[in-house]
């Protein structure tokens, strides 16, 4: 949302193109239940690259799954409580991030571009 009125659709892996028409822009960006944080933009002449991510992306999602599986196998097979524990603990910090710090979790960063135009 720009502005507070004006929405834009964000596909993955394209651009999408937003007109400066005023002095600085006000960008929120959500998918219905998470959102970001307000972003003033200043308008200046050139383009300028914004990246948008989430808190918590798919590797640590796979990673946190094989290690609740993990601990929750080695639990199963020793009996050792202290495991369960620790099977829930992956669970535990992304549900946190998920619902409790739910306007951290969409992040919008600047993208700057290198001395040949590539961007790092």
């Amino acid at each position: 949302m720009v502005n507070g009125h004006d929405i834009y659709e964000l596909k993955e892996r394209s651009p999408v193109i937003i007109p400066c028409t005023d002095t600085v822009l006000k960008l929120v960006v959500t998918n219905g239940f998470h959102s970001s944080r307000v972003v003033g933009v200043k308008c200046k002449p050139g383009i300028h690259f914004y990246e948008v991510e989430s808190f918590i992306d798919n590797i640590q999602l796979l990673t946190g799954l094989v290690m609740t599986l993990l601990f929750f196998g080695i639990y199963i097979f020793t009996g050792a409580f202290l495991f369960l524990l620790f099977a829930n603990v992956p669970l535990l910090i992304m549900l946190f991030v998920f619902y409790i710090k739910r306007h951290s979790f969409i992040q919008v960063h600047v993208l700057i571009p290198d001395k040949k135009g590539r961007i790092s």
